[in-house]
């Protein structure tokens, strides 16, 4: 027996492609089905095999015809696609410049008020040659020249930082720490500096706070804590606390605080400053003894 080959007709009429003489021809010989539109066809030749297939006229002519209207579409929404993207280009270029012009700006800013700052320090320091008959006024002009210094130095590491809004507060410290050694005379390895800890980046808004109790801490510390040309070091450490919280640790081994020595109620304008500061930040802190005298100041860190 021999196979009939296997045809599907695609198109209109009652055969579906061809006309019924040509139908008529292939009958005999061949077992054939109907299409009556592309869609219709590409289902049928997916679920069955055929040895050929016959599209009429009209459906080659429409094929066609989709085929130049799909073109046509296609380039045109490439077209539109071309100009959205070049329009968000240039929105991205102008956000870009934007976002110079911004940070230069910062940076200006940072730079006038460090010289501004600046300025302000050495009018202390003129005021304070004035007064070389009073060493206690003079005293009270070069704290001021160091805590305006303090302020000034945060604005000096924004200006060089790569990033404009925030401070490394570790090499910040260390810079500000170093400065009150030389401001202090101890740059002879009398006292030494030990630095721990970690990077943490800190606001301006945390960082003036913060570094003005820390010129207080150390400042206290090289005053008070080695006298008459004592030895000794003083250990500053700085770190991210797992709550979230930075915590500071200012510690030295000199002759510690007197027994009945309350920090709350001490009424010297340092240990004023640094707990008006602590509760500016929402930090708490702890001052005591342990082979020195130790200082423990933590305050919650922004959610980044």
């Amino acid at each position: 027996m021999v196979r009939k080959e296997r045809i599907l007709y695609v198109g209109s009429g009652v055969a579906g492609a061809v006309s019924s003489g040509q139908v008529a021809e292939h009958s005999s010989s061949s077992e054939y089905s109907v299409a009556y539109t592309a869609e219709e066809a590409y289902v049928k030749l997916g679920e069955e095999a055929y040895d050929a297939v016959l599209v009429d006229k009209e459906v080659v002519t429409e094929l066609f015809n989709c085929r130049s209207r799909l073109e046509a579409l296609v380039e045109e929404r490439t077209c539109r696609l071309m100009d959205e993207i070049e329009s968000r280009r240039r929105a991205e270029e102008r956000l870009r410049i934007t976002l110079r012009d911004k940070d230069i700006l910062f940076r200006e800013v940072h730079h006038r008020v460090k010289n501004n700052l600046q300025v302000v320090s050495s009018l202390l320091r003129l005021q304070a040659e004035r007064v070389s008959d009073d060493d206690k006024a003079r005293e009270m002009f070069h704290e001021c020249q160091k805590r305006v210094r303090s302020i000034s130095l945060v604005h000096e590491h924004l200006y060089s930082s790569p990033d404009s809004s925030s401070v490394c507060f570790r090499s910040y410290a260390m810079k500000l720490v170093y400065g009150l050694f030389k401001a202090y005379g101890v740059c002879d390895g009398r006292i030494r500096l030990v630095v721990d800890g970690e990077s943490v980046a800190l606001g301006i808004d945390m960082a003036v706070p913060c570094g003005l109790i820390l010129n207080e801490l150390v400042s206290n510390a090289l005053k008070y804590a080695f006298p008459e040309g004592c030895e000794g070091e003083i250990t500053m450490s700085i770190k991210r606390t797992p709550d979230s919280r930075m915590e500071l640790l200012v510690t030295d081994n000199g002759i510690g605080l007197p027994e009945d020595f309350d920090f709350r109620l001490a009424d010297t304008l340092g240990l004023q400053i640094v707990a008006a500061l602590s509760e500016q930040l929402n930090g708490n802190y702890r001052l005591y003894n342990s082979h020195g005298t130790v200082f423990r100041f933590s305050f919650p860190l922004p959610a980044s």
